[in-house]
Protein backbone atom coordinates (compact mmCIF):
# COMPACT_ATOMS: atom_id res chain seq x y z
CA UNK A 1 0.00 0.00 0.00
CA UNK A 2 2.75 2.26 0.95
CA UNK A 3 4.82 1.93 -1.85
CA UNK A 4 2.01 2.32 -4.48
CA UNK A 5 1.09 5.69 -2.84
CA UNK A 6 4.44 6.97 -3.47
CA UNK A 7 4.85 5.41 -7.26
CA UNK A 8 1.98 7.69 -7.63
CA UNK A 9 3.23 10.63 -6.13
CA UNK A 10 6.65 10.07 -7.76
CA UNK A 11 4.21 10.22 -11.34
CA UNK A 12 2.65 13.19 -10.10
CA UNK A 13 5.83 15.26 -9.51
CA UNK A 14 7.30 13.83 -12.63
CA UNK A 15 4.25 15.02 -14.79
CA UNK A 16 3.92 18.66 -12.84
CA UNK A 17 7.72 19.02 -13.50
CA UNK A 18 7.32 18.09 -17.75
CA UNK A 19 4.41 20.52 -17.81
CA UNK A 20 6.36 23.10 -16.18
CA UNK A 21 9.39 22.92 -18.10
CA UNK A 22 6.69 22.25 -21.47
CA UNK A 23 5.17 25.97 -20.47
CA UNK A 24 8.44 27.18 -19.76
CA UNK A 25 9.47 26.73 -23.18
CA UNK A 26 5.98 27.82 -24.62
CA UNK A 27 6.48 31.39 -22.74
CA UNK A 28 9.79 31.97 -23.71
CA UNK A 29 9.00 31.09 -27.60
CA UNK A 30 5.99 33.51 -27.43
CA UNK A 31 5.83 35.81 -24.77
CA UNK A 32 9.59 36.30 -24.06
CA UNK A 33 8.55 39.56 -21.90
CA UNK A 34 6.77 37.78 -18.84
CA UNK A 35 10.35 35.74 -18.59
CA UNK A 36 12.11 39.37 -18.38
CA UNK A 37 13.70 39.01 -21.93
CA UNK A 38 13.29 41.12 -25.15
CA UNK A 39 11.88 39.29 -28.27
CA UNK A 40 15.11 39.78 -30.23
CA UNK A 41 16.75 38.18 -27.35
CA UNK A 42 14.64 35.31 -27.85
CA UNK A 43 14.86 35.39 -31.48
CA UNK A 44 18.81 35.79 -32.10
CA UNK A 45 20.89 33.44 -30.41
CA UNK A 46 24.15 32.00 -30.63
CA UNK A 47 24.63 28.65 -32.57
CA UNK A 48 28.45 27.27 -32.54
CA UNK A 49 27.56 25.97 -35.67
CA UNK A 50 27.44 29.05 -37.20
CA UNK A 51 31.13 30.59 -37.41
CA UNK A 52 30.73 34.29 -36.60
CA UNK A 53 30.75 36.13 -39.96
CA UNK A 54 33.20 38.93 -39.06
CA UNK A 55 35.34 36.83 -37.80
CA UNK A 56 35.80 35.40 -41.09
CA UNK A 57 36.02 38.43 -43.07
CA UNK A 58 38.75 40.16 -40.84
CA UNK A 59 40.93 37.48 -40.13
CA UNK A 60 44.44 38.93 -38.65
CA UNK A 61 46.03 36.34 -39.59
CA UNK A 62 44.83 36.54 -43.48
CA UNK A 63 46.08 40.10 -43.14
CA UNK A 64 49.58 39.61 -41.05
CA UNK A 65 50.19 36.24 -43.41
CA UNK A 66 53.59 36.76 -45.11
CA UNK A 67 52.79 34.78 -47.90
CA UNK A 68 50.89 35.53 -51.03
CA UNK A 69 48.92 32.42 -50.87
CA UNK A 70 46.80 30.99 -47.81
CA UNK A 71 45.58 27.23 -47.05
CA UNK A 72 42.40 27.09 -47.42
CA UNK A 73 40.60 23.40 -46.25
CA UNK A 74 38.22 23.63 -49.47
CA UNK A 75 40.44 25.31 -52.04
CA UNK A 76 43.62 24.31 -50.95
CA UNK A 77 45.10 27.72 -51.59
CA UNK A 78 43.33 31.47 -51.21
CA UNK A 79 45.25 34.63 -51.99
CA UNK A 80 45.82 37.13 -49.13
CA UNK A 81 42.64 39.77 -49.16
CA UNK A 82 43.76 43.39 -49.15
CA UNK A 83 46.99 43.48 -51.12
CA UNK A 84 48.33 46.31 -52.41
CA UNK A 85 49.40 46.40 -56.35
CA UNK A 86 53.06 45.95 -57.03
CA UNK A 87 55.07 43.28 -59.24
CA UNK A 88 52.62 42.51 -61.43
CA UNK A 89 50.19 41.41 -58.47
CA UNK A 90 47.21 42.95 -56.82
CA UNK A 91 45.50 44.97 -55.73
CA UNK A 92 43.11 41.98 -54.03
CA UNK A 93 39.95 42.58 -52.65
CA UNK A 94 38.69 41.54 -49.36
CA UNK A 95 37.70 38.20 -50.75
CA UNK A 96 41.22 37.83 -51.87
CA UNK A 97 40.39 38.28 -55.79
CA UNK A 98 42.12 40.40 -57.97
CA UNK A 99 39.86 43.48 -57.86
CA UNK A 100 39.66 47.33 -56.70
CA UNK A 101 35.96 46.26 -55.05
CA UNK A 102 33.28 43.94 -54.72
CA UNK A 103 30.43 44.92 -56.34
CA UNK A 104 26.91 44.34 -55.61
CA UNK A 105 26.38 42.93 -59.26
CA UNK A 106 28.51 42.14 -62.38
CA UNK A 107 27.76 41.22 -65.63
CA UNK A 108 30.93 39.56 -66.11
CA UNK A 109 32.60 37.01 -63.45
CA UNK A 110 35.78 35.66 -65.15
CA UNK A 111 37.20 32.38 -63.27
CA UNK A 112 40.67 30.58 -63.82
CA UNK A 113 44.44 30.38 -61.83
CA UNK A 114 47.22 32.62 -62.27
CA UNK A 115 46.79 33.19 -66.30
CA UNK A 116 43.39 34.82 -65.80
CA UNK A 117 44.80 36.79 -62.03
CA UNK A 118 47.21 38.39 -64.80
CA UNK A 119 50.85 37.95 -63.55
CA UNK A 120 53.32 39.92 -65.13
CA UNK A 121 50.92 42.39 -65.71
CA UNK A 122 49.45 45.60 -63.55
CA UNK A 123 45.91 44.94 -62.80
CA UNK A 124 44.64 47.41 -65.85
CA UNK A 125 45.95 45.35 -68.19
CA UNK A 126 45.07 41.52 -67.07
CA UNK A 127 42.34 39.95 -69.42
CA UNK A 128 39.38 40.37 -67.29
CA UNK A 129 40.29 44.25 -66.74
CA UNK A 130 40.96 44.60 -70.86
CA UNK A 131 37.91 42.54 -71.36
CA UNK A 132 35.88 45.24 -69.86
CA UNK A 133 37.67 48.12 -71.39
CA UNK A 134 36.80 46.45 -74.72
CA UNK A 135 33.31 46.03 -74.13
CA UNK A 136 32.54 49.89 -72.84
CA UNK A 137 30.17 50.28 -74.69
CA UNK A 138 28.75 47.17 -73.94
CA UNK A 139 27.09 46.25 -69.42
CA UNK A 140 30.22 44.53 -69.06
CA UNK A 141 31.12 45.05 -65.49
CA UNK A 142 33.80 41.84 -64.33
CA UNK A 143 34.21 40.62 -61.61
CA UNK A 144 37.64 38.29 -61.64
CA UNK A 145 37.61 35.66 -59.38
CA UNK A 146 41.26 33.83 -60.20
CA UNK A 147 43.68 32.58 -58.12
CA UNK A 148 47.38 31.64 -59.06
CA UNK A 149 47.71 27.77 -57.96
CA UNK A 150 44.10 26.89 -58.83
CA UNK A 151 43.11 24.32 -61.21
CA UNK A 152 39.21 22.73 -62.28
CA UNK A 153 37.96 21.55 -59.09
CA UNK A 154 38.63 25.04 -57.44
CA UNK A 155 37.31 26.39 -60.46
CA UNK A 156 34.13 24.66 -59.80
CA UNK A 157 34.02 25.32 -56.39
CA UNK A 158 33.52 29.32 -56.93
CA UNK A 159 31.22 28.76 -59.49
CA UNK A 160 28.79 27.35 -57.23
CA UNK A 161 29.24 31.12 -54.99
CA UNK A 162 29.88 33.38 -58.63
CA UNK A 163 26.43 33.51 -59.60
CA UNK A 164 25.43 35.54 -56.50
CA UNK A 165 26.58 38.19 -58.30
CA UNK A 166 24.73 37.03 -60.82
CA UNK A 167 26.17 37.48 -63.85
CA UNK A 168 24.97 37.60 -67.30
CA UNK A 169 28.10 35.37 -68.03
CA UNK A 170 30.38 33.37 -66.22
CA UNK A 171 33.69 32.56 -68.38
CA UNK A 172 35.92 30.21 -66.94
CA UNK A 173 39.69 29.55 -68.62
CA UNK A 174 41.77 26.34 -68.56
CA UNK A 175 44.97 26.11 -68.70
CA UNK A 176 46.86 23.42 -70.12
CA UNK A 177 49.92 24.29 -68.67
CA UNK A 178 49.84 23.00 -64.99
CA UNK A 179 45.76 22.66 -64.25
CA UNK A 180 45.47 18.86 -64.83
CA UNK A 181 48.01 18.06 -62.19
CA UNK A 182 46.61 20.92 -59.75
CA UNK A 183 43.37 19.34 -60.70
CA UNK A 184 44.07 15.87 -59.52
CA UNK A 185 45.54 16.55 -56.17
CA UNK A 186 42.86 18.43 -55.04
CA UNK A 187 40.37 15.53 -56.25
CA UNK A 188 42.14 13.06 -54.90
CA UNK A 189 43.54 14.83 -51.43
CA UNK A 190 39.64 15.26 -50.36
CA UNK A 191 36.94 13.03 -49.93
CA UNK A 192 34.58 15.81 -50.87
CA UNK A 193 35.46 15.29 -54.57
CA UNK A 194 35.29 11.75 -54.40
CA UNK A 195 32.37 11.56 -56.52
CA UNK A 196 33.94 13.70 -59.34
CA UNK A 197 36.74 11.00 -59.62
CA UNK A 198 37.31 9.46 -62.78
CA UNK A 199 39.88 6.42 -61.68
CA UNK A 200 39.30 5.32 -58.19
CA UNK A 201 42.41 3.29 -58.38
CA UNK A 202 45.00 5.84 -58.01
CA UNK A 203 45.61 8.15 -55.09
CA UNK A 204 46.72 11.57 -54.82
CA UNK A 205 50.49 9.74 -54.57
CA UNK A 206 50.12 8.59 -58.05
CA UNK A 207 50.83 11.97 -59.50
CA UNK A 208 54.24 12.13 -61.28
CA UNK A 209 57.01 13.61 -59.70
CA UNK A 210 57.59 17.25 -61.21
CA UNK A 211 60.04 19.45 -60.37
CA UNK A 212 59.11 22.61 -59.65
CA UNK A 213 61.22 24.95 -60.45
CA UNK A 214 62.67 23.33 -63.43
CA UNK A 215 66.42 23.13 -62.85
CA UNK A 216 68.43 25.07 -64.92
CA UNK A 217 69.90 22.16 -67.04
CA UNK A 218 66.08 21.68 -68.30
CA UNK A 219 65.58 25.35 -69.78
CA UNK A 220 66.10 25.78 -73.08
CA UNK A 221 66.82 29.69 -74.33
CA UNK A 222 65.87 30.35 -77.37
CA UNK A 223 66.51 33.92 -79.46
CA UNK A 224 64.40 34.35 -82.94
CA UNK A 225 65.59 35.50 -86.24
CA UNK A 226 63.79 38.89 -85.15
CA UNK A 227 65.40 39.31 -82.03
CA UNK A 228 62.78 38.05 -79.70
CA UNK A 229 64.26 36.05 -77.17
CA UNK A 230 62.41 33.79 -73.98
CA UNK A 231 63.52 30.40 -72.15
CA UNK A 232 61.00 27.58 -72.70
CA UNK A 233 60.67 24.81 -69.95
CA UNK A 234 59.48 22.14 -71.99
CA UNK A 235 60.35 18.99 -69.05
CA UNK A 236 58.24 20.97 -66.73
CA UNK A 237 55.24 21.48 -68.83
CA UNK A 238 55.32 18.05 -70.57
CA UNK A 239 54.88 16.44 -67.13
CA UNK A 240 51.33 17.78 -67.06
CA UNK A 241 50.98 16.58 -70.43
CA UNK A 242 52.47 13.55 -70.75
CA UNK A 243 50.42 9.91 -70.79
CA UNK A 244 50.07 8.77 -67.82
CA UNK A 245 47.25 7.97 -65.90
CA UNK A 246 47.27 10.37 -63.20
CA UNK A 247 47.48 13.41 -66.26
CA UNK A 248 44.89 11.84 -67.78
CA UNK A 249 42.61 11.40 -64.74
CA UNK A 250 43.68 15.09 -64.44
CA UNK A 251 42.00 16.25 -67.99
CA UNK A 252 38.94 14.09 -67.32
CA UNK A 253 38.44 16.17 -63.91
CA UNK A 254 38.97 19.02 -65.91
CA UNK A 255 36.07 17.95 -68.77
CA UNK A 256 34.05 16.79 -65.59
CA UNK A 257 34.03 19.96 -63.61
CA UNK A 258 33.23 21.86 -66.82
CA UNK A 259 29.83 19.57 -66.85
CA UNK A 260 28.95 20.06 -63.50
CA UNK A 261 29.42 23.78 -64.05
CA UNK A 262 27.03 23.60 -66.32
CA UNK A 263 24.76 21.83 -64.35
CA UNK A 264 25.24 24.12 -61.64
CA UNK A 265 24.05 27.33 -64.14
CA UNK A 266 21.02 25.50 -65.90
CA UNK A 267 18.45 27.20 -63.80
CA UNK A 268 20.00 30.29 -64.22
CA UNK A 269 20.00 32.57 -66.47
CA UNK A 270 23.30 33.15 -67.08
CA UNK A 271 25.26 32.46 -70.10
CA UNK A 272 28.54 29.76 -69.86
CA UNK A 273 31.83 30.36 -71.57
CA UNK A 274 35.09 27.95 -71.62
CA UNK A 275 38.30 28.65 -72.96
CA UNK A 276 42.12 27.40 -73.04
CA UNK A 277 44.89 29.21 -72.58
CA UNK A 278 48.16 27.03 -73.85
CA UNK A 279 51.47 27.09 -72.52
CA UNK A 280 53.96 29.51 -73.82
CA UNK A 281 55.94 26.19 -75.63
CA UNK A 282 52.40 26.00 -77.83
CA UNK A 283 52.31 29.99 -78.56
CA UNK A 284 55.61 29.88 -79.97
CA UNK A 285 55.72 26.80 -82.13
CA UNK A 286 54.82 28.18 -84.94
CA UNK A 287 57.26 30.60 -84.80
CA UNK A 288 60.22 27.86 -83.96
CA UNK A 289 58.42 25.93 -87.11
CA UNK A 290 58.68 29.33 -89.15
CA UNK A 291 62.26 29.77 -88.15
CA UNK A 292 63.60 26.31 -88.74
CA UNK A 293 64.51 26.15 -85.07
CA UNK A 294 65.89 22.46 -84.04
CA UNK A 295 63.54 21.29 -81.38
CA UNK A 296 64.52 19.37 -78.44
CA UNK A 297 62.90 16.04 -77.79
CA UNK A 298 61.18 17.33 -74.41
CA UNK A 299 60.04 19.87 -76.65
CA UNK A 300 58.15 18.25 -79.30
CA UNK A 301 56.65 15.42 -77.06
CA UNK A 302 55.19 18.19 -75.16
CA UNK A 303 53.74 20.02 -78.34
CA UNK A 304 52.72 16.92 -79.58
CA UNK A 305 50.86 15.66 -76.15
CA UNK A 306 49.69 19.40 -75.39
CA UNK A 307 47.70 19.18 -78.74
CA UNK A 308 46.32 15.30 -77.98
CA UNK A 309 44.83 16.96 -74.55
CA UNK A 310 43.71 19.97 -76.00
CA UNK A 311 41.44 18.61 -78.60
CA UNK A 312 40.32 15.73 -76.11
CA UNK A 313 38.82 18.91 -73.44
CA UNK A 314 38.16 21.83 -76.46
CA UNK A 315 35.66 18.52 -77.73
CA UNK A 316 34.34 17.68 -74.26
CA UNK A 317 33.83 21.83 -73.85
CA UNK A 318 32.50 21.95 -77.03
CA UNK A 319 29.72 19.22 -76.48
CA UNK A 320 28.12 20.73 -73.43
CA UNK A 321 24.76 22.27 -74.73
CA UNK A 322 24.78 25.23 -72.71
CA UNK A 323 27.98 26.60 -73.03
CA UNK A 324 30.29 28.36 -75.38
CA UNK A 325 33.96 27.58 -76.56
CA UNK A 326 36.47 30.06 -77.22
CA UNK A 327 39.61 28.89 -78.97
CA UNK A 328 42.59 31.21 -78.54
CA UNK A 329 45.30 29.08 -79.78
CA UNK A 330 45.67 30.31 -83.20
CA UNK A 331 45.20 33.96 -82.23
CA UNK A 332 48.37 33.79 -79.96
CA UNK A 333 50.24 32.27 -82.48
CA UNK A 334 49.69 34.45 -85.01
CA UNK A 335 50.61 37.27 -82.80
CA UNK A 336 53.43 35.53 -81.51
CA UNK A 337 54.73 35.36 -85.61
CA UNK A 338 55.82 39.31 -85.04
CA UNK A 339 58.20 40.91 -83.79
CA UNK A 340 56.70 41.33 -80.47
CA UNK A 341 57.51 39.86 -77.11
CA UNK A 342 54.56 38.60 -75.59
CA UNK A 343 56.11 36.52 -72.54
CA UNK A 344 59.30 37.47 -70.66
CA UNK A 345 62.96 36.57 -71.98
CA UNK A 346 63.25 34.13 -68.87
CA UNK A 347 61.05 30.90 -67.59
CA UNK A 348 58.39 32.89 -66.40
CA UNK A 349 54.75 31.30 -68.94
CA UNK A 350 52.95 34.45 -68.37
CA UNK A 351 52.00 36.82 -70.90
CA UNK A 352 52.97 40.33 -70.85
CA UNK A 353 50.18 42.84 -70.95
CA UNK A 354 50.75 42.79 -74.91
CA UNK A 355 49.61 38.48 -74.61
CA UNK A 356 46.86 39.41 -72.37
CA UNK A 357 45.12 42.00 -74.61
CA UNK A 358 45.02 38.70 -77.86
CA UNK A 359 43.12 36.68 -75.24
CA UNK A 360 40.60 39.93 -74.28
CA UNK A 361 40.74 41.00 -77.70
CA UNK A 362 38.80 37.32 -79.39
CA UNK A 363 37.06 36.82 -75.83
CA UNK A 364 35.27 40.57 -76.41
CA UNK A 365 34.19 39.45 -79.99
CA UNK A 366 33.02 36.27 -79.41
CA UNK A 367 31.00 37.95 -76.51
CA UNK A 368 29.85 41.34 -77.62
CA UNK A 369 26.43 39.76 -78.77
CA UNK A 370 25.40 38.65 -75.09
CA UNK A 371 25.77 41.82 -73.49
CA UNK A 372 22.98 44.74 -73.98
CA UNK A 373 24.08 48.06 -74.71
CA UNK A 374 25.08 50.20 -71.90
CA UNK A 375 21.29 52.68 -71.53
CA UNK A 376 22.25 56.39 -73.28
CA UNK A 377 20.23 59.75 -73.03
CA UNK A 378 16.48 59.27 -71.92
CA UNK A 379 15.38 55.64 -70.52
CA UNK A 380 12.24 54.30 -69.98
CA UNK A 381 11.95 51.94 -66.92
CA UNK A 382 9.44 50.64 -64.47
CA UNK A 383 10.35 51.29 -60.58
CA UNK A 384 9.08 49.15 -57.76
CA UNK A 385 5.49 50.74 -57.69
CA UNK A 386 5.83 48.97 -61.70
CA UNK A 387 5.01 52.97 -62.60
CA UNK A 388 6.80 54.60 -65.49
CA UNK A 389 9.44 56.74 -65.07
CA UNK A 390 12.28 58.32 -67.28
CA UNK A 391 16.00 58.32 -66.20
CA UNK A 392 18.75 60.60 -68.09
CA UNK A 393 21.80 58.86 -68.59
CA UNK A 394 25.08 60.15 -69.06
CA UNK A 395 27.94 58.09 -68.93
CA UNK A 396 28.04 56.62 -65.58
CA UNK A 397 25.56 58.72 -64.44
CA UNK A 398 22.16 58.85 -64.08
CA UNK A 399 19.46 61.65 -63.70
CA UNK A 400 16.05 61.97 -62.83
CA UNK A 401 13.37 64.31 -62.38
CA UNK A 402 11.98 64.96 -58.68
CA UNK A 403 8.52 64.43 -58.16
CA UNK A 404 6.20 67.51 -58.07
CA UNK A 405 10.00 69.74 -59.51
CA UNK A 406 11.10 70.38 -63.07
CA UNK A 407 14.97 69.44 -62.33
CA UNK A 408 17.32 67.02 -62.88
CA UNK A 409 19.04 65.05 -59.71
CA UNK A 410 21.66 62.65 -59.47
CA UNK A 411 21.31 59.48 -58.43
Amino acid sequence: MVFKMRKEYILTFAATIISLLFAFLVIKLFAPGLLGLSHNQALVQVDTKVAPFYEGIFRQQDYQAKNYLIPDPFTHVRAKPLITGRNGMGPNDILGFRNKNVPNLADIVVIGDSQTYGNNAPIQFNYPSLLQSYLKSKQSKVYNMSTGGWGAIQYLYISSKAYIFRPRIIIVAFYTGNDSVDSFNLAYSQKKWLAIRPNNNLTVNSLPKIQYPPQQKDWWPVQFKDGIKTIFTPKLRLAANKDHPAIKAGYQLMARSAKEISSLLKNVPTQLVFTIIPTKETVYYKKIKQDGIRLPKAYQALINHEKKNTNYLRKQLKDIKNAKYIDLVEDLQNIALKKIALYPEDINGHPYPIGYAVIATKISKEIKNMLPDKPKGLVLFKNRQKQNEYLLVRGDQFFKFRNGEKKWLVI
